[in-house]
C-alpha cells in the first residue's frame, strides 16, 4: 500500500488559496478504507458515544478525540505504521518550502507521529480559528464522511491575515476542504505573509449525525 500512497503524494499538487496546502480524493485503497472504518466503529462504544453527547447538553454540542497511537487493530495499526514511515513523512514534507527550510540548518528533525486520533463530533460543535503550532511540520486531516453526509463539513480556511483573533468563524471563512469520505488534507503551520494557515472546524448540519475525522501531525524535534 505504501508504494500507492507514495505515487498519491508524489503527483499531486500544492494549492496555494488562501494558503498551502494539498488534497487527495480516495487517498487509501478501497477495500483498505472499508476495513479501517469497520475497526474504528469498533474503537467507541455507540453507548458510551450517546451518553457523552447526554451529559454534554447542558453545555453545548459534543466532541469525543480517542487517541489511537497504541491500537493494535490491522488497519488502524496499519496506517499508522505507513504515515510514520521515512518515505512517507519524507514524500510530504519535501512538497512544502516551509518545512524544508525548519530542517536545513541540521538543528532539527522529523520526529516520531505522536498524536493520532479518531475524533468525533455532533451538530453544533465548533473549534475556534487558529493556527496549528510551529512544532508540527503538517498537519494531516484523513476526513472519514459517510455517503450523504453534508460535504461542507469539511477543514474550514480563512485569509492568511496575521492577527488570527480577528476572524470570525462564519463570514471570513473562505474555502472549505470537501467533507467526503477517505479524503486526505494536508498543510503546514506557516508565520510566512501570504501564507498563514488559519482554519477551524466545526458540525453545522443537521443532515449529518456525526462529523469524523483521523487527525495526525509530524513533529518537529530538535535533534
Amino acid at each position: 500500500m505504501k508504494d500507492i500512497l507514495l505515487k498519491k503524494i508524489l503527483y499531486t499538487k500544492i494549492e496555494s488559496y488562501p494558503w498551502e496546502y494539498f488534497i487527495i480524493k480516495n487517498f487509501l485503497p478501497d477495500n483498505f478504507y472499508q476495513n479501517l472504518i469497520q475497526e474504528l466503529s469498533n474503537t467507541i462504544d455507540p453507548v458510551f458515544l450517546q451518553q457523552k453527547i447526554n451529559s454534554n447538553n447542558h453545555r453545548g454540542p459534543a466532541t469525543t478525540r480517542t487517541s489511537l497511537i497504541n491500537n493494535k487493530q490491522v488497519h488502524i495499526y496499519n496506517l499508522f505504521k505507513t504515515m510514520n514511515s521515512t518515505d512517507i513523512k519524507n514524500s510530504i514534507i519535501n512538497k512544502f518550502d516551509i518545512c524544508i527550510h525548519k530542517l536545513k540548518d541540521d538543528k532539527y528533525c522529523v520526529g516520531d507521529i505522536n498524536e493520532y486520533y479518531y475524533d468525533i463530533s455532533t451538530f453544533g460543535h465548533k473549534y475556534k480559528v487558529h493556527r496549528d503550532s510551529q512544532r508540527k511540520l503538517v498537519t494531516i486531516v484523513l476526513h472519514l464522511a459517510d455517503e450523504g453526509d453534508d460535504i461542507t463539513l469539511g477543514t474550514r480556511m480563512y485569509p492568511p491575515v496575521k492577527h488570527v483573533k480577528s476572524l470570525d468563524w462564519e463570514t471570513d471563512c473562505v474555502k472549505i476542504t470537501p467533507y467526503k469520505p477517505n479524503t486526505l488534507v494536508v498543510f503546514p503551520p506557516d508565520k510566512s505573509k501570504n501564507k498563514r494557515s488559519n482554519h477551524a472546524m466545526g458540525h453545522t448540519s443537521q443532515k449529518t449525525k456525526y462529523r469524523k475525522n483521523i487527525l495526525t501531525f509530524l513533529p518537529l524535534m530538535n535533534k
